[in-house]
């Protein structure tokens, strides 16, 4: 029986854009093919468990294993994406920046932008004019982030709001509503009460320190107000795409990539496996679900 030729249609395609954007939770769920649940490894026989960062719908790393989501070998697989729901929220390390631009712009009660009406619609304007280069867009957001970082009360529910900056340690926020202001009659008060029982107490001074206004904004409570923002102040904040959204900029899932690009290398030396590094990362955060 003759083999029967393949014939390859025509996939020719024109690219019309590029676009770059950030992946959300929901689009991360969408591409990929498994859920990673599982802390563990192999079960017996040296098999993958199911539901782990070696599962093998998200392919193969060995010769002798077939992928169980497409059935092909290690030349032929490509390799499947899996994902992993983190327990909390964390800042990303990469967008930690443009996170803080943002809390600069909005009210850190309402999440609206605090900007004055008229200078809303001015902005508004600008933007959604088609002919506005990207660099033009650019620069409109950096006046309109100088412009909303000297807002001490929001225009649209009336609350105080400061200074936001990166605060000591390792991806740390912190917000200081009173930075700038007087301060009311009752905080005043309760201020120099906190004072005064600290000198009358040692170990109170020394569990409180110096005390600060500021309250650290934590990846939660920054995922809250991103999520309270309005789709109309999207592009106020620097987005230009309809599905970019502030919310993204906080990482709540992570991909699970490939097994072959973390392959398991069988050792020499003792038995079983020597596994890659971002597979042994992975199947850390798994148990602090």
């Amino acid at each position: 029986m003759p083999k029967e030729q393949f014939r390859a249609s025509a996939l020719n395609k024109k690219i019309s854009h590029v676009q770059f954007g950030i992946s959300g939770a929901d689009e991360i769920q969408q591409e990929a093919l498994v859920r990673i649940i599982s802390k563990n490894l192999y079960q017996a026989q040296r098999q993958p468990v199911p539901y782990g960062v070696l599962d093998r719908r998200m392919g193969i790393s060995t010769k002798d294993a077939m992928c169980d989501t497409c059935g092909q070998g290690l030349n032929e697989c490509i390799g499947h994406f899996g994902y992993l729901d983190l327990a909390l929220p964390v800042f990303h390390i990469g967008h930690f920046r443009s996170t803080i631009n943002i809390l600069q712009m909005i009210c850190k009660v309402c999440a609206h932008v605090m900007l004055k009406p008229e200078d809303r619609q001015l902005y508004e304007k600008k933007l959604h004019n088609p002919n506005f280069s990207y660099l033009g867009k650019k620069a409109l957001h950096v006046q309109m982030l100088a412009k909303a970082k000297k807002v001490t009360k929001c225009p649209h529910c009336g609350s105080p709001n400061g200074g936001v900056k990166k605060g000591p340690g390792l991806l740390k926020i912190l917000h200081d509503p009173y930075k700038g202001r007087k301060m009311d009659l009752l905080f005043t008060s309760n201020m120099n009460e906190m004072l005064h029982s600290t000198q009358a107490n040692r170990d109170l001074n020394s569990t409180l320190g110096n005390y600060s206004t500021a309250e650290e904004l934590t990846p939660l409570m920054v995922l809250d107000l991103f999520e309270q923002i309005p789709q109309r102040d999207v592009a106020l904040l620097g987005m230009c795409s309809h599905d970019a959204h502030p919310k993204h900029l906080i990482v709540t899932r992570v991909f699970v990539p490939p097994a072959c690009i973390r392959p398991s290398v069988l050792s020499e030396v003792k038995a079983g496996t020597t596994e890659d590094d971002l597979t042994m990362k992975q199947s850390e955060i798994t148990p602090h679900q």
